[in-house]
């Protein structure tokens, strides 16, 4: 994916995301994938939020922190700014209402 998309702006974005579903795929990895998130994602609820503390981060090896959600199953998620787990990850979103999300890494 270019990322043009990324500098839409809110609108754009929003537009944007919405259609990545729409788009279907025959790639057999990204099915894989979207069903393991389904099913440890879809039907979960978020009880809790927060950020890694420093303890956790040093445990990773990480020098900064992430956004930490706890779903109601007692699974945890938590971002990291690659699928190595190299470091942590910003979280980005768009609002039902527009407005853009931003859930920045905190450094240690």
């Amino acid at each position: 994916m270019n990322g043009t998309w990324l500098t839409l702006g809110t609108v754009g974005l929003a537009a944007a995301v919405s259609t990545l579903g729409r788009r279907g795929s025959t790639n057999a990895t990204e099915k894989r994938w979207t069903d393991y998130a389904k099913k440890h994602l879809v039907g979960r609820k978020i009880v809790r939020a927060r950020y890694l503390d420093n303890e956790e981060a040093e445990h990773l090896g990480w020098y900064h922190r992430s956004v930490l959600l706890e779903l109601d199953d007692g699974s945890i998620v938590f971002m990291s700014k690659d699928d190595e787990g190299n470091d942590a990850g910003a979280l980005f979103g768009v609002s039902a209402t527009g407005e853009e999300l931003t859930f920045p890494v905190l450094y240690r």
